[in-house]
């Protein structure tokens, strides 16, 4: 149930202007504007779930003539359609592949994905969040949105053998990410509705040094086995700076295929890739200075410990460090105003 609020609301002493406002299941969602600097993101509560760079005159002058995502991370997910063995034998999808992207957000994967000629499904639990992504970031109406909890949707497409060849998992909101969606449980039943030989990509959102980081990893790693691991900043040098809060986001990209240890690669993207966007010029293809060791993170904790549903108490207290780095980082990002006036 979502309950309208006014709208086109100038925020004071900002180039800040409401869109749209609405008051939804997940949360507080609303679509703001940067008149000044021309960019617009939605937000749910203490997060944001996506944005774009307007093109403007000057964009356009430097070549940027298409809106462009505000945070890298949205880009690099798209890597997935760049996955290959290096054994190109191991893999033949000879029919239009299949895409299931996990969390809508503004749209900017399944669109790309849906623009390759790729059969994409999203699946968003919230309607109001499709509804302001089709009216203020362009979203296409003819693109597929079921509108569903997450896990009734993979229980459903286990069930009628529905298998995707590609799948992008990206459901951070709120302040921290919703851990059910990390689980044994869950990651099972993705892995289910991926077809043989498909690609995963998932974006965790967090606290790089928190113990249920070190443990989502682990579980992501439990499931699917081939997987490497980026960040989208820089990995700190410093002894002391590895011990404090460490924000980041990690993009975790997976080959399922019979031997877990398929050796596998990016492909050198093609000029079609790009859709004619400078973001991807620069983030499609995961730079190599931020991978890290997937298998070495993971294990800094007991290996016996995984994410499961009937546990998540105990890790949910330990995201508190990310919440509350969050909720600062986010007042670095956007003013004090755009969080406090809703």
């Amino acid at each position: 149930m979502s309950s309208n609020l006014s709208t086109s609301l100038s925020l004071p002493n900002s180039d800040f202007v409401i869109l749209d406002r609405r008051q939804s299941l997940t949360g507080y969602i609303s679509v703001l504007q940067n008149n000044e600097e021309q960019y617009r993101v939605m937000r749910c509560d203490h997060s944001l779930l996506g944005g774009i760079w307007m093109p403007n005159e000057d964009r356009i002058k430097d070549g940027i003539t298409v809106p462009e995502p505000v945070f890298p991370v949205f880009t690099t997910l798209e890597a997935v359609r760049l996955m290959e063995p290096l054994e190109s034998s191991q893999q033949s999808i000879t029919r239009q592949p299949s895409a299931l992207v996990i969390g809508l957000g503004i749209g900017t994967s399944p669109v790309a994905l849906a623009r390759h000629d790729i059969n994409t499904t999203a699946v968003e639990i919230d309607p109001v969040v499709t509804e302001l992504a089709r009216k203020h970031f362009d979203l296409p109406q003819d693109l597929h949105v079921v509108h569903q909890d997450a896990f009734d949707f993979l229980r459903a497409a286990g069930k009628s053998h529905k298998r995707y060849d590609f799948v992008i998992h990206d459901v951070f909101t709120g302040g921290a990410e919703p851990l059910g969606l990390f689980t044994v449980e869950f990651f099972e039943m993705l892995y289910a509705v991926t077809s043989q030989y498909g690609r995963v990509a998932i974006n965790y959102g967090g606290d790089f040094n928190a113990p249920s980081t070190k443990v989502a990893l682990k579980t992501i790693l439990n499931t699917f086995k081939n997987c490497r691991a980026f960040r989208d900043s820089d990995i700190p040098n410093d002894e002391t700076e590895k011990l404090n809060v460490d924000l980041t986001n990690i993009v975790i990209l997976c080959y399922k295929s019979p031997d877990p240890d398929t050796a596998w690669r990016f492909r050198q993207p093609l000029e079609a890739d790009y859709l004619q966007s400078q973001s991807r010029r620069q983030h499609l293809v995961p730079q190599k200075n931020r991978e890290f060791d997937l298998k070495r993170v993971s294990k800094m904790h007991d290996d016996s410990e995984l994410l499961r549903l009937n546990q998540l108490e105990k890790w949910q207290r330990s995201q508190l460090s990310s919440a509350v780095g969050h909720w600062r980082a986010m007042r670095e990002v956007l003013p004090d105003v755009v969080w406090e006036i809703w």
